[in-house]
């Protein structure tokens, strides 16, 4: 469903496009930007891509916060309920816990105007944070579930389950929870960009040459929760992975934070408004089930560091040049595969839970298979499936699947659709043992 809609999207798109390609010139330019601001208002507002039962509406306007107007104006947001109509205006004053996305729309994109709209969504970011932090002092406590997850699938740990623990992490542990937890709360922000970047290593380039001299400027106002979710520019996409849906490290487990895309910017955008409605009504939304991956190359590490009484970020990016960028859409899903060795570390932890690294487990797979216990243990924990707990692994979600294959080694994923598609493509009977985890 998801990428039938996102057909669907560009068929209409592109057909708006050539109806204002067809018209006489319009000398007065701000004209030509609402065309393009009202083609995305209207391609949100399809019934294939909002739901009808939640009173979702795409509007544009102002945001509010706790009742005082930002002063950044909105091209288009996707809001629950409409809020307040200005006077006769079409536009609308929104509290900012009712916005889920935000959209600055350029009909072409540039450095200078990547930018501005990236001051200007960082702006309405670091306003919701300061909101979150007003309500968190006035006894607001959220569910941090998922960032705990995304956590765990960043640095293989566990991590705390309840949000007012959050002062006992060590500060790097801290400040990334933190920013997991507001990537899930804050509204998503969007700068689509219809034309513009003609390479992908292009849109790159030009998106940390902006962040080079915003520092060098002296501006470190722009951390990680600052940073826009989504700049697409043609067919390039810049996309945060903050855990909605993506959530990407490194085989260092650190954090990918930023990733680029040269596929379909337009299924990009779907996915994480799709992520971000789920999230925010916690319901199920029609995804596609099939084995089809989006070929990602990562772009930006986003490392948190301490110095003193300070904690940060410290940014470190990619620079892979267009030849090396090439590839093909044709990346699909998996099952991680497991040796013998670690097919019976799974069925020990369906048995009791979890596994403890110690003397006698060590010896016990050492004798048994030939292996080091730790060196398997750290396989498992690079699928992102698992987590270590004090010295012992386990899963990181409450339901893990495992598929017995021959010789003793078999297949684990947590996602049971595209296992089942898997299974279906190279017709293999889907006989799971199911890991539940309370």
């Amino acid at each position: 469903m998801l990428r039938k809609s996102s057909e669907l999207l560009r068929e209409f798109i592109e057909y708006e496009k050539k109806v204002l390609a067809e018209l006489p010139d319009m000398p007065h330019m701000p004209t030509l930007g609402d065309a393009y601001e009202e083609i995305t208002k209207t391609m949100l507002e399809k019934d294939y891509v909002l739901p009808p039962e939640f009173d979702l509406h795409v509007v544009s306007g102002f945001i509010t916060v706790n009742g005082k107007l930002l002063p950044q104006q909105i091209d288009c947001m996707l809001v629950v309920g409409k809020g307040v109509r200005y006077g006769r205006t079409d536009k609308y004053l929104c509290e900012i816990d009712q916005v889920l996305c935000v959209f600055e729309v350029k009909k072409t994109l540039n450095k200078a105007d990547l930018s501005d709209a990236m001051e200007h969504l960082a702006a309405i970011r670091r306003a919701h944070t300061d909101n979150f932090e007003r309500k968190v002092e006035e006894g607001f406590l959220p569910k941090i579930d998922n960032a705990s997850k995304h956590f765990s699938q960043l640095t293989g740990r566990e991590t705390i389950v309840n949000y007012e623990q959050i002062n006992s992490l060590p500060p790097e542990d801290g400040i990334l929870l933190y920013s997991l937890v507001q990537e899930i709360l804050a509204p998503v922000t969007i700068i689509h960009g219809y034309a513009g970047y003609k390479k992908e290593s292009g849109l790159r380039g030009a998106f940390g040459d902006i962040l080079q001299e915003k520092f060098d400027s002296g501006d470190n106002s722009f951390g990680v929760l600052s940073l826009p979710n989504i700049v697409t520019s043609n067919e390039f996409s810049l996309v945060k992975t903050g855990g909605l849906p993506f959530i990407v490290p490194n085989k260092n487990s650190e954090w990918v934070s930023i990733i680029s895309t040269r596929f379909n910017p337009l299924e990009i955008i779907l996915e994480v408004v799709w992520s971000k409605i789920s999230s925010h009504f916690e319901v199920a939304m029609p995804w596609d089930d099939d084995v089809y991956m989006n070929n990602i190359s990562p772009f930006m590490l986003a490392i948190p560091k301490a110095q003193g009484e300070q904690v940060g970020w410290k940014y470190e990016t990619i620079d892979w040049n267009e030849k090396k960028l090439l590839r093909s859409d044709d990346n699909t899903w998996s099952p991680d595969f497991l040796n013998p060795a670690q097919m019976s570390i799974m069925r020990l932890i369906s048995a009791y839970g979890e596994l403890e690294i110690n003397f006698e487990n060590e010896k016990y797979f050492e004798e048994r298979y030939g292996v080091e216990l730790k060196t398997e243990i750290a396989a498992l924990i690079s699928t992102r499936i698992f987590m270590m707990s004090r010295d012992s692994i386990k899963p990181i979600n409450q339901h893990t699947l495992l598929l017995d294959g021959e010789d003793g080694t078999g297949y684990v994923a947590s996602d049971r659709d595209r296992f089942d598609s898997w299974c279906s493509i190279n017709d293999i009977e889907p006989h799971y043992t199911h890991m539940v985890i309370y």
